[in-house]
């Protein structure tokens, strides 16, 4: 029954040099979730998987739910 989410909190895009309301990636395994075509861990490729353009604050919403 393990359940694992890796993610970020925020985005620091360099080009800023500090935080961020971008977009973060999202990697979540459950047993018994439909698998996406996503193979990259970055924003630009996790957004086009399950759940879509995902922000931090709505991380933990978005997996409590689900």
């Amino acid at each position: 029954d393990l359940e694992l989410v890796v993610t970020g909190d925020h985005s620091t895009p360099c080009s800023l040099r500090g935080h961020s309301a971008d977009p973060v990636p999202l990697l979540w395994y459950k047993k018994g979730m439909m698998p996406d075509d996503v193979q990259e861990f970055s924003e630009s490729a996790c957004k086009e998987g399950f759940l879509g353009k995902l922000l931090g604050k709505d991380v933990l919403k978005t997996v409590k739910f689900i």
